[in-house]
C-alpha cells in the first residue's frame, strides 16, 4: 500500500518508545521501522514523501498455544446430538426404587419418569474444550410433560397412578465425546442443567375426589419443594439413569 504525500519527521531516537526499533538505512533520510501492535507485525520503509507499509499478521494459534498452526475446521454434531436424543425410551424405570407395600394393604409399583423421550435440541450445538477434551454443549426443550409416577393398588380393587409432573422443562445438556476406533464420533452424556422449570404438581389418578383434590391442593402449597425435587433429579437422577442405567 502507498501513501503519496505523507510528510514525515523522525528525529532523536525512537527506541524508547518502546514499540519502535529504528535501523537507519545508506542515508539519514531514509529508514526502516518495524512495529509490533497485538498479533500484526508491521514494517515501514520511510522517504521524504513516499511511505510504503507492508502487513504480515501470523497464523491464528491453536486452542493449546502452542506453535502456529492452521486451525482445524469443526465438527457439525447435530446429526450425532439428534440421533443421541431419539435413543431415548419414552419411559424409563427408576431403578434405584422398587415396588412397596405401605398400610392398609396400599401397593406402589417400581416408579418411572416419562417425558425425557421427547427432548429435542432448539438451538445449534456449541462447541467447546476444558483440559484437552471437547466438550458439546445443546439447549433442548421436552414437547411432552415430564413425569414420575406409579401405580398403585389397593386391598379394595383400587387401581390408578401417584406421581408428580412438571408441564414444560427447558435443559441444558452437555456431552463428552469419547471417540472410539469403530465411533469416532462417539459422544457420553456428562450433565444437565435445568433451565427452566414449569407448574411442578403432584397428581393421582383413580382416587376418590375428595383424596384427589386433597393431593392437587398439597401440590400447590409444596411447589417450591417440588420445584427443587425436579431440579435435582434432572441434575442428578436423570444423568445416571441415561449415562449408567441405560447406557445410552
Amino acid at each position: 500500500m502507498i501513501m503519496r504525500d505523507a510528510v514525515v519527521e523522525c528525529s532523536g531516537n525512537l527506541d524508547h518508545l518502546g514499540l519502535f526499533n529504528v535501523h537507519p538505512r545508506l542515508s539519514t533520510r531514509a529508514y526502516n521501522i518495524s512495529a509490533s501492535i497485538g498479533n500484526a507485525a508491521i514494517t515501514a520503509g520511510i522517504r521524504s514523501r513516499d511511505l510504503r507499509v507492508s502487513s504480515r499478521v501470523p497464523k491464528p494459534l491453536d486452542h493449546r498455544g502452542g506453535a502456529s498452526t492452521m486451525l482445524s475446521p469443526e465438527i457439525d454434531w447435530t446429526a450425532t446430538i439428534n440421533a443421541y436424543l431419539r435413543r431415548i425410551p419414552q419411559s424409563i424405570p427408576i431403578s434405584g426404587s422398587k415396588e412397596k407395600a405401605w398400610i392398609m394393604g396400599f401397593k406402589t409399583s417400581t416408579p418411572e419418569v416419562t417425558g425425557l423421550g421427547s427432548l429435542w435440541a432448539y438451538k445449534p450445538p456449541y462447541t467447546f474444550c476444558v483440559a484437552n477434551r471437547t466438550l458439546i454443549e445443546v439447549e433442548a426443550f421436552a414437547d411432552d410433560p415430564l413425569r414420575i409416577n406409579a401405580e398403585w393398588n389397593s386391598c379394595t380393587g383400587g387401581t390408578g397412578k401417584l406421581g408428580t409432573t412438571i408441564s414444560a422443562a427447558r435443559l441444558r445438556l452437555y456431552f463428552v465425546v469419547d471417540p472410539t476406533p469403530e465411533e469416532p464420533h462417539r459422544i457420553q452424556l456428562y450433565n444437565v442443567s435445568p433451565e427452566r422449570i414449569d407448574d411442578a404438581q403432584l397428581y393421582v389418578t383413580g382416587a376418590n375426589p375428595g383424596l384427589t383434590e386433597f393431593l392437587e391442593g398439597l401440590g400447590v402449597f409444596f411447589m417450591p419443594h417440588l420445584q427443587l425435587f425436579w431440579s435435582r433429579f434432572i441434575r442428578v437422577d436423570a444423568v445416571a439413569i441415561l449415562r449408567d442405567d441405560l447406557k445410552i
